[in-house]
């Protein structure tokens, strides 16, 4: 798949309806706010690792999950199913992208760090997330996870669905005091994958691979894989790596994680 722009597949998620197509707009508000998107995860560091590199998981496109279907598509409106679909297709157009590479994206321009990732894979499926980050304080990550706690569209469980959006604290040292525990909010993704035994597959930043396709598995979320060798949970603080001599006492996927975002919440309230 290509990657989308104003003729590609965002394009085409969004002739499926009009009202969406209503609501890629561009107030005052989302003007003020791409000031910062650049910087909004300024000094983010993900899985930089110098003497040994991590392993992750395979960082498929989007024809690789084509036959993917996590949720029967009877189990939702078709809709909310078509939406998802947009998202997650949009997210993997992204895939193999460098960190902060500047891209375009339906003639409307973003850095691709995590939030300006994440705001490019909605953006493409026909939804501007960032609408009203200039009325909140506190890097992008947190904006983003403000506007959607405002819009009660943050989900109670740890079971998400396709297209959701998820955040993660402790990921690294933002307040730079040495101390691990205590920087709520660094860093964001998108559920692109769902597999049975609950692994979630998410598209994000990493600073050292650019935009790719980790785990995480809130099952089992202080595990890295599973009896059979699978990797269920990929490292996610800072340079961090199995087995690697001062690791903070959490550094995998499942246990820095901090919330979903519903995406057919997304698609209602914006």
């Amino acid at each position: 798949m290509g990657y989308p722009t104003a003729t590609g597949s965002g394009e085409a998620a969004g002739r499926g309806s009009a009202a969406r197509r209503g609501r890629l707009r561009a107030p005052a508000l989302a003007v003020a706010a791409s000031a910062f998107l650049a910087s909004s995860c300024a000094g983010w560091h993900i899985a930089i690792v110098r003497d040994r590199e991590p392993e992750v998981s395979g960082t498929p496109g989007a024809a690789d999950f084509a036959e993917v279907t996590p949720v029967a598509a009877s189990a939702i409106p078709k809709a909310e199913a078509d939406f998802r679909e947009a998202v997650r297709e949009s997210a993997l157009a992204l895939k193999g992208r460098k960190h902060e590479e500047k891209v375009a994206v339906r003639g409307r321009n973003f850095t691709l760090d995590c939030i300006g990732t994440v705001s490019a894979a909605y953006w493409g499926a026909g939804i501007d997330v960032t609408v009203d980050f200039g009325r909140y304080e506190g890097n992008g990550v947190s904006r983003l996870h403000q506007s959607l706690r405002d819009r009660k569209v943050l989900l109670p469980g740890r079971e998400p669905r396709v297209g959701d959006a998820i955040f993660w604290d402790d990921t690294w040292d933002r307040n730079g005091d040495g101390k691990f525990g205590n920087d709520p909010l660094t860093h964001a993704g998108i559920v692109v994958q769902v597999d049975d035994d609950g692994t979630i597959h998410y598209l994000h930043d990493n600073y050292f691979y650019g935009i790719t396709v980790e785990r995480m598995n809130l099952r089992r979320p202080a595990d890295w894989k599973d009896e059979s060798g699978k990797v269920i949970n990929s490292p996610l603080y800072m340079a961090s790596y199995p087995g690697k001599k001062g690791n903070p006492p959490r550094f995998l996927a499942g246990d820095l994680f901090k919330a979903f975002g519903s995406a057919e919440g997304i698609r209602k309230s914006f």
